[in-house]
């Protein structure tokens, strides 16, 4: 830990309030306040998201689920595919607006397009999933990318409908109707638990086939423990999902 990494923390929020956290506890234990657990807790929970060692563990516990399905890759039999949209940053401006994707469906789809133009089967079919909030359909955007960058024949399919991943599970078991056929599911790995566990539902045969994975393996170190503002998004993200996953689970088993 160089000095300019001790300058950046001084000025960052996210390093500031963790040092505000850690002296409240201290003050509660050394008072002997019974709130000092509460404390403690919610300065474990925050450092868990908030710093590089802690949202790299909680991101892996999710990433590390499903690993990639090679057979999605090998085989010359016709495999059906279903893409999941990541969301875009705001309201397209037109169809082909493309800006609009956001970064985790820009990885999706390029995964998608490698994975595609490799197999090269022109009898796949790839089923693009996203409606979205606005008027313009995450499905027709992300259709619109990948004729861009496909360079073999595929047929292409989309369910424009839902608003979340729930939804989505919904719609492509209508479209797709009953069939032991397997389908190859392609998302982000940090979302494929969420994913599967809302198609298993409704789809007896699912292979995986995760992209987009953000976990990075460093060396240990007590800097990786220190709240940082480069580490917030990431825990965020990781956060929604087994928030997310708590409410599946909840709302499927209920159904």
């Amino acid at each position: 830990m160089d000095l300019r990494f001790w300058i950046e923390r001084s000025y960052d929020a996210t390093t500031l309030i963790g040092v505000w956290l850690l002296i409240m506890t201290l003050y509660f234990a050394i008072t002997r306040k019974k709130v000092v657990w509460l404390h403690l807790t919610v300065l474990v929970s925050y450092c868990l998201i908030t710093s590089p060692h802690g949202s790299n563990w909680l991101l892996d516990r999710l990433e590390s689920q499903y690993p990639q399905d090679k057979t999605c890759l090998t085989g010359t039999k016709p495999q059906y595919f279903i893409l999941f949209s990541g969301g875009l940053y705001g309201p397209p401006k037109h169809k082909q607006d493309l800006t609009a994707i956001n970064l985790a469906t820009h990885r999706r789809l390029e995964a998608t397009i490698e994975l595609i133009n490799l197999r090269g089967n022109p009898d796949d079919t790839l089923l693009i999933s996203g409606g979205g909030r606005h008027e313009i359909k995450e499905a027709t955007l992300l259709a619109h990318y990948l004729r861009r960058g496909l360079t073999q024949p595929i047929k292409l399919t989309m369910e424009d409908q839902s608003k979340n991943t729930l939804q989505a599970a919904e719609h492509i078991a209508t479209l797709l109707g009953k069939s032991d056929q397997p389908y190859c599911v392609i998302t982000s790995a940090l979302h494929m638990p969420r994913t599967m566990l809302a198609l298993q539902q409704k789809l007896p045969s699912l292979k995986a086939y995760p992209v987009d994975f953000r976990h990075i393996s460093g060396p240990f170190s007590l800097a990786g423990f220190i709240p940082q503002v480069t580490s917030t998004s990431k825990g965020f993200h990781v956060l929604h999902e087994y928030l997310g996953l708590l409410w599946y689970r909840n709302n499927l088993s209920s159904s």
